[in-house]
């Protein structure tokens, strides 16, 4: 039985591997700098884009079913 990922789920799931990928490979460098308030704010917005990411795709996702549905 082959389970298919929804893209809503998917995408947001890939880039939430990549962003934490990127913050270990990034922590040494802030940690030598100490400027958190940079990987602070670069680390919010790319959960917030995720975040968005998210719910745009489950919208588009759910239009495209009820257009199809109403075919």
């Amino acid at each position: 039985m082959k389970r298919k990922f929804k893209r809503h789920i998917l995408i947001p799931l890939i880039l939430l591997i990549y962003v934490a990928i990127m913050v270990v490979i990034a922590l040494p460098k802030y940690m030598e700098s100490k400027n958190w308030n940079e990987f602070t704010l670069i680390l919010a917005v790319s959960l917030l884009l995720i975040v968005v990411i998210y719910f745009v795709y489950k919208r588009k996702e759910k239009l495209r079913e009820k257009f199809n549905n109403r075919n």
